[in-house]
This record gives C-alpha cells, sequence and structure tokens, in this order.
C-alpha cells in the first residue's frame, strides 16, 4: 500500500526504504535517457511537530531515542546518465588521460582559462507549479551521476528582502505553506544561462492529512492570510535593510564633512537632525534598543504584531483569528507611516545634505 521495505534485524536494527515505486518503473532504455524524473507519490499537508527540545536529539539527550523521519513534504527522485560539468572539469578530466598515457597536456589558451573562470557550475532544477502554472518553489537539486532525491517542504520561497551587502545572509529560509491541491513538477538543468528541461511534467498531489476537531475559516481563507503575511514581511524586511543604509549613509556623509573645507554649523544640525529622525523610525520598528538589552518589556512595534501574527498561523492550519488580522491591519498602517518618513530622508534630506557637500568640494559619497 505505502511501497515501503521494512526490515529488521536480529541485532534489533530496523530500516525502511521509503517510497521503492521507482523502481517498478526503471528500464534499460530510461537508463539511456539523459535524466529521468519518476513519478511521486501523494504528498500529506499539516504542520510539523518539534521534537522535544527543538533540536535532532532532544532536550533528553541519547536516553530520548528517535529516529530521523522521511523528509517532509513532496519527494521527488531523479536520474542523471553523467554528471554535468563546467568547461573546466571537463578539460581537466582529458589532461588526466594524457598524463595517464604519457602525452603532452598542451595549454589551452588565455581565452580559454578565461572562459572557464568566468563560467558559472550548471544546476539541476525542480521546479513546482500549482495547476494554473504558477511557479511555486525551484529547488535546486544535486548534479551527479546517478539516483537522487530531493524534497519539497510545501512552501513558497522566503519573501525576506535580500540585503546584498550581507555576505552572511541565510540562503535556506522558507516562506509560508502552500495550499493542498494538485501540483506539477518540472525537471531541467541551467548552463551557461541556458535553462532546458530533462522531463516532462510530472502530476502529484497535496492532500490534507487530517481534519481538525474545531471548526476553521477554510483552507482557502488560511492560504489568503499567509500570503498577505508574507507579503508584509517582505514590505518590513526592505525597509529594515533601507533603514541600516540610511544610518551608513548618516556616517558617510559625516566622514565627508570631516574631510571638507566646509563649516556650516546649519548643515550640521540638519545632519544630526536626520540621525535621531532615523533612530525615532528604528525604535518603531524594532522597540527601544536599551530595554531590550535587559528584556526589559516595552510597547509592541510593528515587528512584534507581525510576529505575533505569523507564530499563531504558520504553526496550526486552523487560520487566523480576529486578534491576528487586528495585529496585521495595524502593523500596516505604522509600516506606511515609518515608509512615508523615510521615503522623505532618503530622497529628499539626503540629496539636500550631499549637494551641498558636493559644492563645498567635499569627497563624493557612493
Amino acid at each position: 500500500r505505502e511501497n515501503d521495505l521494512v526490515a529488521a534485524s536480529f541485532g534489533r536494527g530496523f530500516f525502511i526504504l521509503d517510497d521503492y515505486s521507482l523502481l517498478r518503473e526503471i528500464s534499460e532504455e530510461q537508463l539511456l535517457k539523459e535524466a529521468v524524473l519518476f513519478h511521486t507519490r501523494k504528498a500529506w499537508w499539516y504542520i510539523e511537530r518539534p521534537v522535544l527540545g527543538f533540536s535532532k536529539e532532544s532536550a533528553q539527550g541519547a536516553g530520548y531515542f528517535t529516529a530521523p523521519n522521511p523528509p517532509f513534504g513532496a519527494m521527488f527522485t531523479y536520474y542523471l546518465s553523467d554528471s554535468l560539468r563546467t568547461k573546466k572539469e571537463i578539460r581537466q578530466e582529458k589532461e588526466k588521460a594524457l598524463i595517464k598515457e604519457n602525452k603532452n597536456v598542451d595549454f589551452p589558451g588565455w581565452n580559454d582559462v578565461e572562459n572557464e573562470r568566468r563560467q558559472d557550475k550548471p544546476v539541476v532544477w525542480l521546479t513546482v507549479k500549482d495547476i494554473e502554472g504558477n511557479v511555486i518553489r525551484k529547488i535546486e537539486g544535486p548534479v551527479e551521476k546517478g539516483f537522487h532525491r530531493v524534497s519539497w517542504d510545501l512552501k513558497y520561497p522566503s519573501s525576506q528582502s535580500i540585503d546584498f551587502q550581507n555576505n552572511k545572509q541565510n540562503k535556506n529560509l522558507t516562506g509560508r505553506l502552500s495550499a493542498p491541491g494538485d501540483y506539477t513538477v518540472t525537471l531541467s538543468k541551467e548552463i551557461d544561462g541556458i535553462i532546458s528541461d530533462l522531463s516532462e511534467p510530472i502530476s502529484f498531489k497535496v492532500e490534507k492529512l487530517y481534519s481538525g476537531a474545531l471548526p476553521t475559516s477554510g483552507t482557502e481563507n488560511v492560504i489568503i492570510f499567509l500570503a498577505e503575511l508574507s507579503k508584509l514581511q517582505r514590505e518590513i524586511s526592505a525597509v529594515e535593510i533601507e533603514l541600516k543604509n540610511a544610518f551608513k549613509k548618516v556616517e558617510a556623509i559625516q566622514n565627508s564633512l570631516n574631510r571638507s573645507s566646509l563649516l556650516n554649523n546649519e548643515f550640521v544640525s540638519d545632519l544630526y537632525s536626520v540621525k535621531m529622525e532615523l533612530y525615532k523610525l528604528d525604535e518603531m520598528l524594532n522597540g527601544n534598543r536599551s530595554k531590550n538589552e535587559v528584556g526589559q518589556s516595552d510597547k509592541p512595534t510593528i515587528k512584534d504584531r507581525l510576529n505575533k501574527a505569523n507564530t499563531g498561523t504558520s504553526n496550526s492550519t486552523y487560520g487566523p483569528t480576529e486578534t491576528h488580522k487586528m495585529l496585521v491591519e495595524i502593523a500596516k498602517k505604522q509600516l506606511s507611516e515609518i515608509n512615508q518618513k523615510l521615503n522623505i530622508i532618503v530622497n529628499e534630506k539626503f540629496m539636500r545634505l550631499e549637494k551641498t557637500l558636493f559644492n563645498a568640494g567635499a569627497p563624493i559619497i557612493k
């Protein structure tokens, strides 16, 4: 029924091979193809419960033994008849063969070496689409020869804004939960900026595991609210980055001023006022920093309200309460106020300050 192979040993070992149904599909003809994407079984839609202690080992350590569950969500299995390699890897493989045969290895030429340096590594993509053909998620898979399994956690990609100046950002962040329903997945490769399909779309279903005991606001309403919440998170994260960059801009303007011959009390006062305005916007977004350091309670911030709404809905499929909806509406209004004030600072006040510095012959800020 489940297409799982279960085995046990006399040493009290227990082993499970999840979903071996692809073995029924494999043929010699398929293995001669460049790639094969096998059919996937139904994926169950629910919220995963964390283990005790929210870690792999649990709070009780080895005394509370657990084995890992199968990957959550939809599992995709594919086969590559050969590894996807870069030009450099292909050249080096040929050179190894020549060296093994005791033959000369010619220098490929600087143009070829430079082209190798510029080339991105090949990528395998598993693209999930809904029944209407909208792309839900692109999942990167291994490019090596052989069989591979990659899971989709039934979520959209993260809507968090990307700070290109921060190299430590988590690239594996995920977003809101997708809805139960019919989906397709397609296997493709990306080489030198060209994406080409390696398979036809494979259909699969995401189905609710069970219905809750209490009445819900309906799956469709849950998904709509999560989409609205995701949009708000994207906007707030963008404002965070812009605010951080605004503080850096103040430092740069101050540095340019210090290296100039400009002596203008009005300019210094205006720059100070802008900095104090930014501190007020930061407090609206993140709260009183001094209070936060010692855990002193403060009035709710935009991020506080958003976190409450997110925690209350992302860990349950029941849907938003009236309180959650109210938190989002308040956060929207406050965010609009911050955006207006920040836009005036960035697009008007900074420009005036920089123009004054430029006219005074101060170093240009970039």
